[in-house]
């Protein structure tokens, strides 16, 4: 990548770069951290608010990914797991 002084160390988000997918448990661990972050809200509130974050800041192939190996994923939050139900989250 060509900067006004040269190259580029550090590829820009958005810029497209080939990244390999992410290790299951360290997907599924950052998946239950928002969980446990969303869990003292009432479950209903919960659920959606760990829908929301994974729809907005979650990348397509994150989500596609999770949503692939959460029937097998062992210690996923029942609450992302009910998060994954909501519409907001599938992949286009």
């Amino acid at each position: 990548m060509k900067t006004s002084k040269g190259t580029c160390r550090f590829p820009l988000p958005g810029n497209n770069a080939k990244q390999p997918p992410m290790k299951d448990d360290d997907l599924v661990q950052k998946a239950n951290q928002i969980a446990a972050f969303f869990a003292p809200y009432p479950e209903d509130e919960a659920v959606k608010g760990v829908a929301n974050h994974l729809a907005m800041f979650w990348d397509p192939r994150m989500r596609k990914q999770l949503l692939a190996i959460a029937a097998k994923a062992k210690g996923l939050d029942p609450l992302v797991r009910r998060a994954l139900d909501d519409p907001a989250v599938a992949v286009r």
